[in-house]
């Protein structure tokens, strides 16, 4: 995560002794669109994000991934549109605001507090206000993300999917209702993408409403509930993870340097 990201997800001005909600949060978009200058980078898209499930949002470079999950999460605006959490309209609410209400996300990078021992951001983490809001403690967090052994380790020297993990954690702490994943697997080992799957899993089975924007398709695949597909900005296929595999649409979407994704072997 962008490290003055996390200092507006950790710090939130105006939130302390607040009663902050809880419970069970849908996100939905009904008709999003963003332009930046005279570029449409999302063309009317609608989709829900349920509790409790897991969306994979995928397409090829270009799509509108990243700023599907930008509009989402309140760090851009909405040229049209709106964005709902539990029906109430958020789309005028910005990044802390909508963290306030519990809808988190991650970033590609992991530049997390890097000169940090993996304890003292942990720390940092637990004394989130919405952390505090649910009594959060630094070992529960260590314990249940396997980072014990790395607690008096400073952040840069981590491999880089246990510097991963820790940004789930951090963003744990805070017990998020909605979370969007930006790139969870991007640079990492067969091994940490099985770790990464099983933490991303953990937050679905809490309730969490999940969405995971992601190049490796076929991890993505086998954690998602359910798949979209953007093109050009566009909501080109929704369904499950094996129609989107045998989509004639989303291969075609995905033809040329990305055709080996969808779970067919190049020829």
């Amino acid at each position: 995560m962008e490290e003055s990201s996390m200092k507006t997800l950790l710090r939130m001005p105006g939130s302390a002794g607040a009663v902050l909600p809880s419970g069970p949060a849908e996100l939905e978009c009904r008709e999003l669109v963003k332009t930046f200058g005279g570029v449409r980078a999302l063309r009317g898209v609608d989709l829900v994000i349920k509790p409790g499930k897991t969306l994979a949002i995928i397409g090829p470079n270009g799509a509108g991934k990243s700023s599907l999950i930008n509009v989402l999460t309140g760090l851009y605006g909405p040229t049209s549109g709106k964005v709902m959490l539990n029906g109430e309209d958020i789309s005028g609410k910005n990044l802390a605001a909508r963290t306030r209400l519990g809808v988190m996300r991650t970033f590609q990078g992991t530049r997390i507090f890097s000169t940090l021992r993996v304890g003292d951001a942990l720390a940092l983490g637990a004394e989130a206000p919405r952390a505090l809001n649910q009594q959060t403690s630094v070992d529960d967090l260590a314990k249940s993300f396997g980072l014990v052994a790395y607690l008096d380790t400073v952040i840069a020297e981590l491999p880089y999917g246990i510097q991963k993990v820790l940004n789930l954690a951090l963003v744990s702490a805070s017990r998020p209702r909605v979370l969007l994943l930006d790139e969870p697997f991007a640079g990492v080992h067969a091994e940490d993408v099985e770790r990464l799957s099983v933490v991303i899993e953990r937050f679905r089975a809490d309730g969490v409403a999940v969405a995971v924007v992601e190049h490796n398709i076929e991890a993505l695949l086998r954690i998602a509930d359910s798949v979209v597909v953007l093109d050009s900005g566009a909501l080109l296929f929704t369904g499950g993870p094996d129609e989107a595999r045998t989509s004639p649409a989303v291969r075609e979407a995905y033809l040329g340097a990305h055709a080996g994704l969808v779970g067919e072997k190049p020829a």
